[in-house]
């Protein structure tokens, strides 16, 4: 009796995984079954005026090339691709949704393809390209339509690497990653991503494999000396056009603005009358300010510290301007000791520790 109901218990459990499998490849499925002759009187009058009211393909086009298969997928998939191009995506699904039974399959897996694409759908893009495409195109057509996707799916991440937009090219990448992770120009775009959001265990793992390829290694490995190389970031303060950081003299927090012109960083001689005590005076120098050459003082102080950072016997000016919103500027003589940039978008600023062939 017990071996009976957990047989019935072990088919029941089949069937409805069975049932939710198949609801799952019908729901994921946006290439239909096989369709009809395609035939002038299938094609809906709503599709029909579509194309008309936009000017793309008249009725008595549509009518001339009806009795020519080949000729009439073409017009629509040439339609659907202008929409497409002319960013107008509603139209182009319009017509994705009307040709759906009426043209074949591999014409819909190149429009289906195109349109996720435009629509900046890479997930769904990426599940025709690597799930579906190769069962309805021959090898010549999908090597085509794998060229095309790869050369979106780079210009993409190029775009989104101008704009520092990390995570998203991360999220991006991370899918055609899990589809194909010995595509060395997609690994190498996640691997870069990683790094920049400081992932660097997840970008060393995928740049060992990368490494292993010929044509690739020299990439990998640049980006490998990249992660030895300690990276911090810290985080500024806008005013304006200019960039303020907060360190320390000493015991005594100061907001210094960046100015890669100084040579040497500086405080206001209002901050160091009222702040500093512990210094040890160099003498005085000829130094060029916004307001023409001036006399400042040369000192230097035990300890200067940004974060973990602290530098020290560290030399500063005294300056006899006045600062309105900070308390002096940091200078090329902190700054040159690291490549240093600033990240605007996220407004801070990233220090990377010099190679001693730097």
């Amino acid at each position: 009796m017990i071996k009976l109901v957990l047989s019935i218990s072990l088919l029941v459990s089949i069937i409805a995984n069975l049932a939710l499998y198949q609801a799952w490849q019908e729901a994921r499925q946006v290439i239909v079954a096989t369709p009809p002759e395609v035939s002038y009187q299938t094609i809906s009058a709503q599709a029909k005026q579509a194309f008309v009211n936009a000017d793309y393909l008249t009725a008595s086009q549509l009518a001339a090339i009806a009795s020519d298969k080949k000729a009439i997928e073409q017009a629509w998939y040439q339609q659907a691709v202008k929409a497409l191009t002319d960013q107008q995506p509603d139209l182009a699904k319009n017509i994705l949704e009307a040709t759906a039974g009426k043209i074949t399959r591999p014409w819909l897996v190149r429009l289906a393809l195109r349109y996720h694409l435009a629509l900046q759908k890479y997930s769904e893009a990426a599940d025709i390209i690597y799930s579906r495409s190769q069962a309805e195109l021959t090898d010549i057509e999908y090597q085509s339509e794998w060229l095309y996707f790869e050369a979106q799916m780079l210009a993409v991440y190029d775009d989104l690497k101008q704009q520092g937009h990390w995570e998203k090219a991360a999220k991006i990448f991370e899918t055609l990653y899990w589809y194909q992770d010995d595509h060395p120009k997609f690994s190498l775009a996640l691997a870069e991503s990683y790094y920049h959001l400081g992932k660097k265990s997840q970008a060393e793992q995928i740049l060992l494999y990368v490494a292993a390829d010929p044509d690739y290694q020299s990439q990998a490995e640049a980006l490998q000396a990249k992660l030895l190389q300690k990276t911090v970031k810290y985080p500024l303060n806008r005013t304006g056009a200019h960039y303020i950081l907060a360190v320390k003299i000493g015991q005594q927090p100061a907001n210094l603005m960046i100015d890669t012109g100084a040579s040497i960083t500086s405080l206001s001689r209002q901050f160091v009358e009222q702040y500093i005590t512990d210094y040890q005076h160099l003498g005085y120098k000829t130094v060029s300010t916004a307001n023409g050459l001036a006399e400042a003082e040369e000192i230097l102080v035990a300890e200067f510290t940004l974060g973990t950072l602290t530098l020290n016997d560290f030399t500063l000016l005294i300056l006899d301007n006045y600062f309105s919103h900070n308390d002096g500027l940091l200078g090329m003589n902190f700054l040159s000791r690291f490549k240093f940039n600033i990240d605007q978008q996220a407004s801070m600023l990233v220090l990377t520790e010099r190679k001693s062939s730097d």
